[in-house]
């Protein structure tokens, strides 16, 4: 991407507002649900039905072969998987979740209907722990260069 300047078709960059967790205990966030692409037409056509502040669900989604830690998200009510929560999100919130001290919640921060399927669903997940400052603590989020040149 740097050579080019711009961001080619097989590119999937994954960017993200940097969070300053240090001493708090609880975070907001908004993301769009991934793997859309992975899921029947009829969870399709319920992302479209969803109205903003519907509650979602996350489960655990351990014999996915592609992403063990994969966490789905589903809806209420009839539950009806409709996507997947970020890889870079899935670890954190799985220990999270795992702490029956924390709390979490999501729910439908806006339905873009007419916008290419990344982009149709977006949620917001709101955590409070004492370990959510330990999110983004893996080797895959340490810092490769203190500047962007």
């Amino acid at each position: 991407m740097a050579r080019t300047g711009s961001v080619k078709s097989t590119d999937n960059p994954q960017i993200f507002p940097e969070l300053d967790l240090t001493g708090k205990s609880a975070i907001e966030l908004d993301f769009f649900v991934h793997g859309v692409r992975y899921v029947s037409e009829s969870a399709r056509q319920r992302i479209k039905a969803l109205k903003e502040g519907d509650k979602l669900l996350l489960m655990n989604d351990f014999q996915n072969e592609t992403a063990p830690l994969a966490l789905a998200i589903r809806t209420t009510g009839t539950p009806e998987i409709i996507g997947f929560c970020p890889r870079f999100l899935a670890h954190g919130l799985a220990d999270l979740a795992a702490d029956r001290h924390s709390e979490l919640s999501l729910t439908v921060a806006r339905v873009n209907q007419e916008a290419p399927l990344y982009y149709q669903l977006m949620c917001e997940l709101k955590a409070c722990s004492s370990q959510t400052r330990n999110l983004f603590n893996s080797q895959e989020f340490q810092t490769i260069s203190g500047s962007i040149h």
